[in-house]
């Protein structure tokens, strides 16, 4: 939401996560226009690092739950 909608640095940002029995892998991706190439990647590496620390909202956090729970039943509805 931040680099993508306050921040108009790109036209999609995503993250997934692919967990297993003992190690996961964690990924993140945009797409945006080469000129905000690199203030995207300080801004997400920003954004990652306020993760880390526990740093976020209530808002943003509702908004992310609520999109892990929609993805989840959007892969139900499909079998």
């Amino acid at each position: 939401y931040e680099v993508r909608e306050k921040q108009g640095l790109c036209y999609q940002v995503g993250a997934f996560m692919h967990p297993s029995k003992d190690h996961s892998l964690f990924g993140i991706n945009g797409a945006t226009t080469p000129d905000k190439l690199t203030a995207l990647i300080e801004a997400s590496t920003r954004e990652l690092a306020k993760m880390a620390k526990g740093e976020v909202d209530d808002v943003d956090f509702e908004r992310a739950v609520n999109g892990v729970l929609f993805h989840l039943a959007e892969r139900d509805e499909k079998g």
